[in-house]
């Protein structure tokens, strides 16, 4: 109703067949960007400000869809703007790995080329292998990021019932701040960037 452009909130605990948390309501129904902070966990929240100078790290993850680029856009414009350093994942199955040798190196290639020009000195690409949900939350704990920004799309309460849905188990397994963009957010502007960062 007031066209926020950010939703704040925190979550403390999963979600089962009978309850589903505010948090994972708000995933579903938003259409703006939501920023999740646990209650419970030791990482501390993300200081989008340059007055310390001091450098953190953000994970991207990716799986090269058009989902995902609203999450990745917004997380460059802010490192352009903050001091923020940028971890890109991919994460392949091992099976996947197990057929094809050489495709960690060919989406490592296609991770690189996603890089803009201006920060490539910034940004550290990485490919995982196994369960999307849990090896983004081990890969968050494994560099000690501060804030993961991910992307999210809307799903009905039926497709949620057929569909793995990594967004969600990230949301369970990892204990950072989680950013999620909409897929379908058409604005990730500069002004945008800096105006939900401040």
């Amino acid at each position: 109703a007031e066209h926020a452009q950010l939703v704040v909130l925190a979550t403390h605990g999963e979600s089962n067949e009978d309850h589903a948390s505010v948090t994972e309501q708000v995933l579903e129904e938003a259409g703006s960007l939501v920023l999740v902070l646990h209650e419970t966990g030791d990482a501390a929240t993300p200081q989008f400000t340059t007055i310390t100078g001091n450098r953190q790290s953000f994970l991207v993850p990716t799986d090269f869809s058009r989902d995902a680029q609203p999450a990745l856009a917004l997380a460059c414009d802010l490192a352009r703007r903050m001091p923020i350093d940028l971890h890109m994942l991919y994460v392949e199955s091992a099976r996947q790995l197990g057929k094809e040798p050489t495709m960690a190196e060919i989406d490592r290639q296609r991770l690189i080329a996603l890089v803009p020009d201006d920060l490539k000195a910034r940004v550290t690409v990485h490919i995982g292998t196994g369960d999307p949900g849990h090896e983004i939350a081990a890969a968050a704990e494994r560099l000690g990021v501060a804030c993961i920004v991910m992307g999210e799309h809307a799903r009905t309460p039926f497709r949620r019932w057929f569909t793995h849905n990594t967004s969600r188990d990230v949301l369970h397994f990892a204990h950072c701040p989680i950013w999620y963009v909409p897929g379908t957010m058409a604005d990730t502007s500069p002004e945008r960037a800096r105006s939900v960062g401040a």
